[in-house]
């Protein structure tokens, strides 16, 4: 199948935003507030490591051993990569949805029966069917996610009729939140409504 180009709007990334919310929560009620907790006691660990890491780089400090010293410091400089990167992700999104960033830059995609080329600028992603965990849609998009924060937007007018079908066919579709959750919205109605 022949490259199709096109280009993502800053909408087209809200969507896709709410879309990734829509499949990270799913449709258990149960899963989310387990999900909910695992990622408060996930915060409060990581919490009490920095706190337990700097302790040990005071109380090193004050040992006659210099090897303490360097794993204190060494362990130092992983909570600073760490709080640093944490820090650095909100930043990278906004660069992809400037003016001139990757996410609104022209794009060309290749579909195959191996999977699934993108170019985009400064870049170029190449993924088997098997790295897509779910697909959704809406009445303009194909969702590909690769994970649920992360995933692969193609535009269906983009696309010719062989490439809606390699796709249905390799990709499992997203669980359904619901008939008024942004998973469904604009989605194709069942057949008989």
């Amino acid at each position: 199948m022949e490259p199709v180009l096109f280009t993502l709007t800053r909408a087209d990334f809200a969507a896709l935003q709410q879309r990734a919310a829509a499949l990270g929560r799913g449709p258990d009620q149960r899963g989310r507030k387990a999900a909910g907790l695992r990622q408060v006691v996930a915060k409060l660990l990581v919490w009490l490591a920095i706190a337990a890491v700097v302790f040990s780089m005071f109380k090193a400090f004050d040992s006659p051993s210099l090897a303490a010293r360097y794993i204190a410091c060494g362990a130092f400089g992983a909570v600073l990569a760490y709080v640093l990167a944490a820090a650095c992700v909100p930043l990278l999104a906004q660069r992809a949805i400037a003016d001139g960033g990757w996410f609104l830059s022209p794009q060309s995609v290749q579909l195959s029966e191996a999977g699934v080329l993108q170019q985009v600028q400064g870049g170029r992603m190449q993924w088997e069917w098997s790295a897509f965990m779910a697909r959704d849609e809406s009445s303009t998009m194909h969702y590909l996610f690769i994970e649920p924060g992360q995933c692969v937007l193609l535009p269906k007018a983009a696309l010719p009729p062989e490439a809606h079908a390699l796709i249905r066919r390799h990709v499992p579709a997203a669980p359904s939140v619901g008939k008024a959750g942004p998973a469904n919205r604009d989605a194709n109605p069942p057949a008989g409504s």
